[in-house]
This record gives C-alpha cells, structure tokens and sequence, in this order.
C-alpha cells in the first residue's frame, strides 16, 4: 500500500498493512490539546505552536526520509531493514523560522520560536555562547532556511497564513516570570505532541493512562478515618501537641491560596498534619493535585508507602531522579504518569522539582503545565541549597502569584524564606513576601516548649577540637546513644575507634540502602528491649525522617538546623521519665569547604551570644538570616540568564540556565554493591545483573538494584576501576566482594576519599 498523503508518523501493523497518521491531522490535534492542557494561561499561543511545530515536515526530504527509514517504499524491506536508515531530515525549527518572519517584531514570534525549536532538542538559548555554539535559536534561524522554505512551499496556505495571538492576558507582572511562563507552554507542547504520537503509534498506552474515579474528596475522607484511628490510640503530651498541629492544618486549610508555613517542632506530625491541609485546601479551591517534595531519596519511598496504604496505590506517583517503578509499588499507568505528572497525588524530591523548573530538556520539562493550579508541600524546607535560594524563591512566587500554586513549607527550624534585611535595613535577600504561618494558637515557640523532650550542651567558641579516640572513650560511658559526625570518612574513624564496643553499628551513605536498612532494624529491635545496650555512630543522613529514638545524642558542631534535626533523634516520644541529651562536640577537622563549613562557622559565631534555648524559632531564625547574608542565594547567575533583555522576550538563555542550576553539584557514580543479607548464602544482585543481559530484562530490576546502589565521587570511581574495585556487569558498575565490609559497608583507598568528596 502506497499513498501520496503527507504524513507524520506510520507503523507496519499486525496484518502487514501501514498505518499512516496525516500530518495535517496530527498538527491539528496537537494544536486541541496543548489548548487544553492550558486554559487560562494564553491557550492561543500554545495551540499556534501545535500548528506549526512539524511544520519541516511538509519538506519533500523529510517525507522521502520517513518512508525509506520504515521500509514503507523499499522492495523486500525486511531484508534491508538490517541496513542503516537514510539520514534523518531535521524539521524542528521550520516552524521557528516562520513564526519569527510572520509575527517580526511581535513578541508572539519569539516565543513560538523558543517553543518550536525545542519541541525535539530541548528550550534553547536565544543568543550564541559557549554554551550553545551552534544550537542557539540565533544560529538555528539562519542556518536552517532551506529547511523552512522547502516546507513553507508544500504546507496547506490556511495552516501557515494565521493572525497574531492576543497577548492581553499574559500571565506575567515582571520579568522574572517570563521564562516560567514559557516553560508552562512548551510543557503543554511537549506532553501534546508525546500524546498525540503515542495515540497513533501505541493506543493500548493511552487506555493505561486512565485515570481512576476516585476524587481528593474521597481521599481526605480516607485519610480523616486514618487520623480518627490514630487519635484513640494515643495520649500525652506528644499528642496532645500533635492534636493542636492537626487541627491548625486543618483549619488554615479554608485560608486563601497562597504560601504557607508550618513550623512544627520535630516530632509535631507534620507528614500526615500537612498532608491534611493540603487535600482540604485542594478540595476548597478546587486545585488538581497534591505534590510533596522531599529533601532526600533515602526518605522518598518511607513517605511514599504511608500515603499509599492511606489514598491507595493507584493515586500515588512515587518519582525521582533514580527511580524505575517497582512491579509491586507501581502499575502501568503510574509508570506512564511518571512521565507527565498526570496523577492526584505526587511524592517527589526537591532535585527532581526544582531541577525541572529549570531544565530545558523535553523529558524534564514535559510534565511542568500539570503543576499549574496545584498544591505543593515542600517538607524540610530548610534543605533549599543556599546559592541557588534566589531563584527557586522567584519561581515558588511566580507559580503562586500566577499560576494557582498555593505552597506550604514545612519545617522544624524556620528558614527565613521572606525579606532578609542586613544590619542596616538593607535587604540581602528578597525572598518570598506574605508567607502565612499555620501555628497560631499555640503558636511555634509555646509549641516547641510543649514539645521540648532533650536538653542541648554546646562547646564554647574555643573548645578543643575532639578527636575520635577521646570522644569514643565518652561514648563507651552511655548505656545507650547515637553519635552523628558530618562525613563518611569521620563515621569510618569514630568506628574504627570503637571498634572493640560489642554494641557499636555504623551507618553512612557507604552502605547501600538494603544494608542500611538491616541495620536500622536491628537497631529497634535492640532499642524495644529495654536492658540491651547499643551505640550509634552515623552521617547525617540518620538526620532525615529516620524514626528513631535514642536517650542521648553526640552531634559534632555543624549549622543550627542539621543540630536541631539531630535532637530530633532524642527522646522523640517523650519517652523518658527526664529530658533527653544532646551533646554538640568540635569535632576532630573543620566540616569539609562549601555549605556545610559555612554553616557550621556561622554556628560558631553565634555560640557567644546564643541564649538559654539555641533552638528556639527566634534563635533558627537568627541563624538563616545570617547564612543568608553571607551566602551568595544567585551564586551562578540564573536569573541574569533567564531575564529577558526587551519587550521581544530577546535574549533568554534556557540551556545555559539550565546547565548551571544544579541542586547536586558534584557529579557521583552509582556502584552495585554485592551485600549479602546475613543468613543467606550470596547477594541477589548476581541474579538480578543476570537477567539484564535478557533482551526483555524487566524494569523492575533496577529500583531492586537501587537498594544495592552506592554513589560516589566521579574522580573516586574512576580511581576504582583503575585499580579494579570494580567491573562492568550488563551495564552497571559492580563493586568486588571483597571491598565491601559487612558492617560499615565500601572499603576505598582512603588517600581518594578526602573530606570534600564523602559528605553523606
């Protein structure tokens, strides 16, 4: 079969019949549904750029190309089909080039450029640079002309011949705004496009991504019967505490959109205390969903499996950076909505979010419009990276402002996320302005007293430094305790100098997560039996979310925040008759260069001065003012990159932007780790490395090879396969057996591991 028809997309069906998808129609239905995906927010523009974005298809090349790169008009394809395809024919920036000529000097026509060029390859930058030499839309729109003028010959005259788009309600009162704004449109582009093709080429994905009939409606109800459970099977102090945090959340919930804070002690119930405001505060403004961010992946997945055995599996996407969906945790749909964000309820992390505010790339960006007109909880709000404070805080503001966002930050220790002002009244900082705080009556300082379960000890100014011999001696005089230090290569040496403690368990991000895991186990197993003795010693990674309880807490001198997350481990129950107690330590080296020294000096700096409670809301907030003030929140320039230079939008540099915001700035290596759960006989990673040499090796294999996985430095790595710590198995690096220790996990040459490159 043969046709003279332009087509788009075709597929060799099951009968041996090719299926054609017309190009006019996929254009059209493009158009339909980018307008849909944002209405409200200029749907015109976006359906423009659907009409014109495969415009450089209609050339006669790319029509010549999709035909000999199928088969379709080859004689015995099949046999041919081993040979190598006919070069691609680009048709991405045809569409660019004509809405640049038709709409000059409109502000309408950059944008359909920006959109159109990087439906495939990702929003470019406007000017050339070092960054984008030759793939600037700059350079594009000059050197792709007989791209566009072979196409422009052969398109229909009413596809391309369109008036200007009315730009009167353009979402954006500054010019900061402007960049999210066009990221929200070319999200709506990217998904139509995937969308549409994907319906051509794969109908059965589109049944899979039906949604289920289940409301945020019938969800709160859900969760108000889990919290009704909850309650009766409490009392005290603690409870009573948490009760009080509920029922604020839940009352705050009517409040008008817009950004919230909920400064709850450690302790105080903020998963489940947030979650319930932000279902209510969905379902009295009728936002679309619920996003949950979270600092850390080693978290993700505990937070995750709460909300899932509450709302349901099938309403909870698990997503992030790593993560290949599990056969048990995850469905069809869920793997497809990961691509997308279609789904009422979204735990993600802060890398994954905020890194795809920022992206250009279409994988990352695709999913942005369904953040429009949604709730957003951003737990542990305090672990925003300080040099790129600025621009993320612009962005929360821009997305509330205009776009429905309503945003709550919940935290222990209070980031000053509004106006910092320096000593003179001059801002250093402008944040986020109007932040409402959820606590009122009791309000956070009478809720942290009520809460207050350890007393904390600092060093002074000028105590010795600690080293790990003498402060192992101390530890040995605690029944029961947990010593937390800042770097890996610190827990290695406080456990090495423990070493003879028959009670002593080690945990750092040297151990793969199924070790850590066992690990914790064990250590509430020892912790329910009162008589049994057992000591600690971990990075701060025990620091996030880890329910654990211990009656006393060494904390090597780090920022005021990473101490009041170690109390956080202390006492956690009121358990203890007495308070509990924390031990701030100098420890035996200055924290390694970078954030965490700058926060650990600022720490010291206030030790002369830091009053009775160093963790009281007034002291934190000291605290975050000062790193604020000696931090550089726009340390790489983003908002400089993505501020327009005029009226025409000119001059907007998306991947240059995007290549310098980084939320993880030190390139790591993921290392499979062959652990062996004690009792058996051999780690299951051989097995599961097997079959990913079977060419239908089923994705569920990585997320069990995840909880295997270690991470570390790149230049670490390399020194690894160099010297043979490692060997390449289908695909992944393989650590050999005998590197990894079966209590503190990676054994490497320590001349590799510096302080700088094994911080947690």
């Amino acid at each position: 079969m043969q046709s003279n028809r332009t087509i788009a997309h075709l597929y060799l069906a099951d009968d041996g019949n090719w299926i054609e998808h017309s190009l006019e129609s996929h254009c059209n239905d493009v158009a339909g549904r980018a307008f849909s995906l944002v209405a409200g927010c200029t749907p015109a523009l976006v359906e423009l750029a659907g009409l014109w974005h495969d415009l450089g298809k209609y050339q006669p090349n790319f029509q010549r190309y999709i035909r000999n790169a199928s088969g379709y008009e080859r004689e015995n394809a099949h046999v041919e089909a081993d040979h190598a395809p006919p070069a691609r024919a680009p048709h991405s920036t045809a569409g660019a080039i004509h809405a640049s000529k038709q709409f000059k000097g409109h502000p309408a026509g950059k944008i359909l450029a920006y959109l159109i060029a990087g439906h495939h390859a990702g929003l470019p930058d406007d000017k050339r640079n070092e960054q984008s030499p030759r793939a600037s839309l700059e350079v594009r729109l000059i050197e792709c002309i007989e791209e566009y003028e072979a196409a422009i010959a052969h398109a229909p005259r009413d596809l391309i011949e369109q008036q200007p788009p009315s730009l009167t309600d353009v979402p954006c009162s500054s010019a900061v705004d402007y960049h999210i704004w066009i990221r929200l449109l070319f999200s709506a582009l990217v998904d139509a496009d995937f969308l549409d093709t994907e319906a051509f080429m794969s109908p059965g994905k589109q049944q899979q991504r039906a949604g289920t009939d289940i409301t945020l409606t019938t969800m709160n109800t859900a969760l108000d019967a889990t919290l009704s459970k909850l309650s009766g099977k409490s009392a005290g102090v603690v409870h009573d505490a948490r009760s009080a945090i509920l029922s604020q959340c839940q009352i705050a919930a009517t409040w008008q959109p817009g950004l919230f804070s909920l400064s709850a002690p450690t302790g105080g119930g903020k998963t489940l205390s947030s979650l319930s405001w932000g279902l209510r505060h969905a379902v009295a403004y009728n936002k679309r969903r619920i996003i949950i961010a979270i600092p850390y992946t080693s978290i993700i997945e505990q937070t995750a499996s709460i909300y899932r055995e509450i709302l349901g599996t099938e309403n909870v996407l698990e997503h992030h950076s790593n993560l290949d969906p599990d056969k048990n945790a995850q469905n069809a749909r869920n793997r497809l909505a990961a691509e997308n964000w279609d789904a009422p309820v979204i735990v993600t992390t802060n890398v994954q979010l905020f890194d795809s505010l920022f992206a250009s790339r279409t994988s990352s960006c695709r999913k942005l419009h369904n953040i429009r007109n949604s709730v957003i909880i951003l737990d542990e709000a305090q672990q925003l990276p300080g040099q790129l404070l600025q621009p993320i805080t612009a962005a929360i503001d821009t997305l509330q402002r205009h776009h429905g966002v309503s945003w709550l930050f919940c935290t222990a220790t209070q980031p000053a996320l509004d106006q910092s002002p320096n000593a003179s009244g001059k801002s250093v900082f402008s944040g986020l302005t109007n932040i409402r705080e959820i606590l009122t009556d009791p309000d956070p300082l009478t809720l942290a007293q009520q809460l207050e379960r350890v007393t904390i000890e600092l060093p002074d100014a000028n105590s010795p430094r600690e080293s790990a011999e003498s402060l192992a001696e101390k530890l040995w005089h605690e029944p029961r305790a947990l010593a937390i230090v800042s770097t890996r290569r610190d827990a290695a040496d406080l456990f090495y100098a423990c070493r003879s403690h028959p009670h002593a368990i080690h945990l750092s991000a040297n151990m793969c997560a199924a070790h850590r895991e066992h690990t914790l186990n064990e250590a509430r197993a020892r912790l329910t039996n009162t008589d049994d003795p057992l000591l600690i010693i971990a990075t701060n990674l025990i620091e996030a979310g880890v329910d654990i309880s211990l009656p006393v807490v060494y904390r090597a001198l780090a920022g005021l925040d990473s101490i009041a997350q170690a109390a956080g481990r202390c006492n956690r129950e009121g358990e203890l008759d007495g308070l509990g107690k924390v031990v701030v330590f100098n420890p035996p080296k200055p924290a390694p260069p970078g954030m965490l020294r700058h926060a650990q000096q600022i720490t010291t700096d206030m030790l002369p001065d830091i009053g009775p409670n160093p963790l009281s809301p007034s002291t934190l907030r000291r605290y975050f003012e000062r790193l604020h003030y000696r931090t550089d929140t726009d340390a790489h320039g983003i908002l400089k990159l993505l501020t327009p230079d005029s009226s025409q939008l000119d001059n907007i540099q998306f991947r240059s932007a995007a290549a310098a915001f980084q939320m993880i700035e030190q390139s790591t290596q993921p290392i499979i780790t062959p652990w062996c759960q004690p009792g058996t006989d051999e780690s299951p990673v051989y097995g599961w490395l097997a079959k990913l040499r079977t060419e239908n090796a089923p994705r569920w294999i990585y997320r069990h090879l995840q909880r295997y996985t270690i991470t570390v430095p790149e230049p670490l790595a390399l020194r690894m396969q160099d010297e043979g710590y490692v060997t390449p198995e289908s695909g992944q690096w393989l650590l050999n057996l005998k590197y990894y220790d079966p209590k503190r996990g990676l054994i490497t040459p320590e001349e590799t591991l510096s302080a700088e490159n094994s911080v947690l």
